[in-house]
């Protein structure tokens, strides 16, 4: 079914070039609400590293995998996990796609991970010391997941995501004997 013949629907084409910061917009849009009438420049996106530009372009053997499992990808590499204060309600007949009443908030943890590594999460497992665990502990997220891509994914990550690095720094500014009070039991 298409909806570009329902006119309750279709909004038209974003074709309208704000005539600041040439972003498109639709022609209903007030013009500057991107960038505040030219107020608010951004730098432009940088190109991403080239293996995961490849994976995005289509120029890569695991491209059409990954673009169906980005999602997937995208989760395996987080460092909070999301959180609400009330139940998912439960509707017959269809799943709704979000629903939230109360407070929003992103569960972290502990900066360090559990005894045991195979029970990091999040953020913890930038901070285990063995590639072959990190490896292990994102494969075990979704039995979909390409270990050659989560290999690569985790180089980009330590070399260009910022949180990571600040992360991975901090980790190596505190002492063993300063660590202990960073490490508190794990949440479920």
């Amino acid at each position: 079914m298409s909806f570009r013949n329902i006119s309750l629907v279709n909004i038209g084409e974003m074709d309208n070039k704000c005539t600041f910061c040439g972003a498109m917009r639709f022609k209903r849009e007030r013009p500057g609400i991107c960038c505040a009438n030219g107020k608010v420049k951004l730098e432009p996106f940088r190109n991403p590293p080239n293996y995961l530009k490849n994976l995005l372009d289509g120029n890569h053997a695991f491209s059409k995998h990954f673009l169906s499992n980005i999602r997937t990808y995208n989760n395996a590499f987080s460092f909070t996990s999301f959180g609400t204060s009330v139940k998912r309600p439960t509707v017959s007949g269809f799943q709704p796609v979000f629903k939230i009443q109360g407070k929003v908030y992103h569960l972290i943890g502990s900066l360090l991970p559990p005894e045991t590594a195979d029970q990091a999460k999040f953020a913890q497992i930038y901070f285990i010391g063995s590639n072959e665990d990190k490896l292990q502990l994102r494969m075990s997220f979704d039995d979909t997941l390409k270990s050659e891509i989560i290999t690569e994914l985790e180089k980009i990550m330590q070399k260009y995501n910022s949180y990571a690095k600040s992360l991975k720094y901090a980790m190596k500014k505190l002492n063993s004997d300063s660590m202990k009070e960073f490490q508190i039991t794990y949440y479920t």
